[in-house]
């Protein structure tokens, strides 16, 4: 497996920036996730790791190599499209054989790999299947057996899970996180759903402008507590309500507090209208406080 570290990584055309100056470290055998809007410079960042763009300035590091001159295929890294990227006229075998064939490795290994790799995405009924045959979550499985079975040292995954509806989301996302952690990959997984990021993720990169947002005050969306329509007198945090989400077991309550976008879990009954303003409680023993310049969190022992 391999550590990544992006030192001053910067892209542009011209005098627009996709990513300006990001500087991270991602351990070895991290699951970490790039949180942002669209054109928020997450999926820029992910393919000059990917080696599919060039970057203007900086460096890239995989394990102890700089990749920056590195082809793609030569970076030993796997990747997972939002659109399956399968080869319609080859059956989920021989799409997931393909990288093995391409590579050359060694065809007496091919049919053991290609079958434990399918067998962990719960694929070993449907190899002889074509893709047109199989649904939009069969597909993104067969994609991602695809990945695994080249044992890659780097995982990217861009926004893998953005085609499938609700209820196979929340399936493949928990077999998203079993798999990373039977395999022990280094994971970069891209999204601009926050409810995938949280569950998934050891760590969050949140990004905005092509930027790695610093955090100098942070908490979980489930640790604040909706406290109703309440007042200025007996608010911990007064804010207006910017959008309300019904997930089923809870309501996802996003709201504006200053500058930030703030986002709390209630129960699943909670109802309130766009714009009304709501408190919220927030113990002072669950509050994270972060150094903004080296991005680490700081204790107050």
């Amino acid at each position: 497996m391999a550590s990544i570290s992006l030192s001053n990584l910067s892209k542009r055309w011209g005098k627009v920036y996709g990513a300006r100056n990001i500087n991270l470290d991602i351990a070895d055998r991290e699951f970490i996730v790039f949180l942002g809007p669209s054109g928020c410079g997450k999926t820029t960042t992910m393919r000059m790791i990917a080696g599919l763009e060039d970057p203007s300035e900086g460096e890239i590091r995989i394990g102890d190599r700089v990749v920056n001159k590195l082809e793609p295929k030569d970076r030993d890294v796997a990747m997972v499209f939002q659109s399956y990227g399968l080869y319609p006229n080859l059956t989920v075998y021989e799409n997931i054989r393909f990288p093995l064939k391409v590579r050359k490795v060694d065809e007496t290994t091919h049919d053991e790999r290609v079958r434990r790799a399918a067998a962990m995405v719960e694929l070993g009924d449907l190899l002889d299947r074509l893709p047109r045959e199989l649904s939009g979550g069969q597909r993104q499985r067969v994609a991602l057996a695809r990945a695994v079975v080249r044992e890659p040292t780097v995982f990217l995954m861009d926004e893998p899970l953005s085609n499938l509806d609700a209820k196979l989301r929340v399936s493949t996302r928990a077999q998203l996180k079993n798999l990373q952690h039977e395999l022990q990959v280094t994971t970069i997984y891209v999204t601009h759903d926050q409810i995938e990021a949280m569950t998934l993720a050891d760590r969050v990169v949140v990004m905005e402008s092509g930027e790695i947002q610093q955090v100098t005050l942070g908490f979980r969306a489930e640790d604040a507590q909706v406290s109703g329509t309440l007042n200025q007198s007996n608010a911990e945090i007064l804010a207006p309500v910017y959008s309300m989400e019904l997930l089923g077991d809870a309501t996802m309550v996003s709201v504006r507090v200053g500058e930030a976008m703030v986002s709390v879990k209630a129960d699943k009954d909670y109802r309130i209208g766009i714009g009304e303003p709501i408190g919220l409680e927030v113990a002072a023993a669950i509050c994270h406080l972060f150094d903004k310049n080296t991005g680490e969190r700081l204790s107050l022992d």
